[in-house]
């Protein structure tokens, strides 16, 4: 400043030597206007002309903010003015208030659930500060414990954020030091992809996310009724087939059974296309409920695979009497339905695969006990209801076995079959059905045995009969086949099963399952996988399996042959679908702190369908 105001006054100098010397000269002090300020500093300038503005002065702590007719800095001067005469100008000072509360720089500041080895972190600036808390709603978190800061950086760790339940959403900690707070917002997303502050790195896999969803607004010519699109395999428990009414009108899947079976073991299989045999005849699922779906549109049949109850020879039954009593498995409450937390629940199920509420999700558990009319037997066509071992039920589908697949049958019990050789008798229908339901013998969770019909010496939960019923010419029931001519349903090779399958059941749609083939050996596809299918060929109930890219040559090798069951399985194959690779790029956490499970939401299309589903190309 003294040096800016030296070279005016020698300016000036040279200016008055050179000048007329009757020429009027004023001065123009620059006061800088505080306590202790050095003095002021003055220039001389010709009268009438403008004084040339200094360089702006320093003081520590200060804001200079111009150069002010008065000392209380009220009228500024413009320099664009003239000097008529001595002037004093004030420079006006506003004193720079400090701002010390920290500042945070978010930094990694997404958090996946149950990501306990994951943490959130922000650069934080403390302004000088001695020391630094973390709050959320009002309560401190406790230092080294749930966060710690360190060489510029603050952690609140994932064990927390686990521990306290975060939902997902933002949420806003306060980072408090003895000058102020600052916010510290963070986000808690479902999964690492959706966190773009997570760092993430692309792998190639299977990603059916990528492919749109699809609805057909017209019923697809030429396909079945009922169609399976989807098979959730390898998934145990929680197995499902995902079907589509391929009609204008709503479809009720009241009296269909769904038979899961080997197709080496199908005697009906070459004559009618029917699977007469579920895999042990405990892999069988009667759909006694009326679970209905709109017109063209999907539901998700949930398979359920668990029947928790066994029966044990000589025990007193409810009735006092002495025979099979039926027992519970100890792990019976996390396998039937109901409000308990351990128990199964629609809502349990659409949370595993991510599906809304919107998405119709029928159970329907496997019937692993089966009613043998010509055993004890009765006058009403039943008889003993024995539960197959435990090796016969359904547990789930390990797609690396061969020669498996679904059938989803209708039995038309409204069919009327004349009989011309019983006196009395006009014709007979089938009575299909489920007794001793578990919805009907459990109550809020408990066993009650009082509601358990006897059948044949045998408490039962879930049996499965089938019974032929004889009609007059007025349609009044006049009695049931029984004795050698009753139904077995325990065993598919006897006579009046396999009679009641040519009569009344029809197949609507079949899906077979097709492994993954891994240097030419079967192997399991892996939980959440499901196998997607298109309408069969004209004629055809066998819905046909679209392969993965690059898989469908595999197959065709391995299927190569003229036996029955590799021609159905040629037949069950479409073309491959590019989108349907297992070549995608899938966008992933480098760190494996972040849980990775959300990449099987890409492995299927469960809750919808798409495009492909109903594809007629060759």
């Amino acid at each position: 400043m003294k040096k800016f105001l030296g070279l005016l006054l020698l300016v000036s100098f040279f200016v008055l030597v050179g000048c007329n010397p009757t020429t009027t000269k004023v001065k123009v002090y620059f006061n800088l206007n505080y306590e202790g300020a050095p003095e002021a500093e003055s220039v001389l300038v010709e009268k009438g002309t403008k004084v040339t503005k200094p360089a702006d002065p320093v003081r520590d702590g200060y804001d200079f903010k111009g150069w002010f007719k008065d000392p209380a800095g009220t009228e500024e001067f413009s320099f664009d003015t003239t000097v008529e005469g001595k002037t004093t100008l004030y420079a006006k000072w506003e004193e720079v208030v400090l701002d010390l509360t920290p500042v945070v720089t978010r930094v990694l500041y997404h958090w996946v659930p149950t990501a306990i080895d994951a943490n959130v972190t922000a650069a934080v600036d403390l302004k000088g500060a001695d020391a630094v808390t973390v709050k959320f709603n009002g309560t401190a978190l406790e230092e080294y414990l749930d966060y710690e800061y360190a060489d510029g950086v603050l952690t609140i760790f994932g064990t927390y954020l686990d521990e306290e339940g975060f939902d997902l959403g933002s949420y806003t900690f306060k980072v408090v030091t003895e000058f102020g707070e600052a916010d510290f917002t963070i986000e808690i997303v479902a999964n690492a992809s959706l966190g773009s502050s997570i760092p993430k790195e692309i792998v190639k896999g299977l990603d059916m996310t990528q492919i749109p969803s699809y609805q057909p607004t017209q019923v697809i010519a030429g396909a079945p009724e009922l169609m399976i699109t989807e098979v959730g395999v390898d998934m145990g428990l929680y197995s499902y087939i995902e079907v589509f009414n391929n009609t204008n009108a709503p479809y009720n899947l009241k009296n269909h059974r769904i038979v899961f079976g080997n197709l080496e073991k199908q005697e009906k299989l070459t004559s009618l296309g029917l699977f007469e045999e579920p895999l042990g005849m405990g892999a069988g699922f009667f759909i006694y409920q009326d679970y209905v779906i709109p017109p063209l549109s999907s539901a998700v049949i949930w398979l359920v695979a668990s029947f928790p109850w066994s029966q044990v020879a000589n025990s007193e039954l409810h009735d006092g009497t002495t025979g099979n009593a039926i027992v519970e498995a100890g792990t019976v409450q996390s396998n039937i339905f109901g409000d308990k937390p351990e128990n199964l629940s629609i809502a349990k199920f659409r949370a595993l695969y991510g599906l809304s509420d919107d998405v119709l999700v029928f159970p329907i558990r496997t019937q692993a006990c089966l009613v043998n009319g010509t055993s004890s037997g009765t006058a009403d066509g039943l008889g003993a209801a024995p539960i197959k071992g435990s090796g016969s039920f359904f547990t789930g589908v390990n797609s690396s076995t061969a020669s498996r697949g679904f059938q989803i049958q209708k039995f038309d019990l409204d069919k009327k079959i004349p009989v011309t050789d019983m006196e009395g008798v006009s014709y007979y229908k089938y009575d299909v059905n489920v007794v001793n339901r578990e919805e009907d013998v459990y109550v809020d969770g408990v066993l009650d045995k009082s509601k358990i019909s006897i059948f044949g010496g045998r408490e039962t939960i879930n049996a499965l009969y089938a019974r032929k019923v004889y009609y007059d010419e007025n349609d009044q029931i006049v009695g049931y086949a029984t004795g050698a001519k009753a139904i077995d349903m325990y065993n598919a090779d006897k006579e009046y099963y396999l009679q009641m399958y040519e009569e009344v059941v029809i197949p609507l749609s079949t899906a077979l399952i097709y492994p993954n083939v891994v240097d030419g050996a079967a192997v399991k596809w892996g939980e959440m996988r499901s196998l997607e299918y298109t309408i069969p060929e004209a004629g055809s109930t066998i819905m046909r399996y679209i392969p993965l890219e690059g898989m469908l040559a595999t197959y065709q090798e391995l299927y190569q042959g003229t036996d029955l069951l590799n021609q159905l399985k040629l037949m069950g194959l479409a073309p491959e679908v590019p989108a349907i690779s297992g070549n995608a790029d899938i966008e992933v956490p480098i760190s494996n702190a972040y849980p990775k499970d959300y990449l099987t939401q890409g492995y299927n299309t469960i809750g919808r369908v798409i495009v492909y589903n109903f594809e007629q190309d060759e």
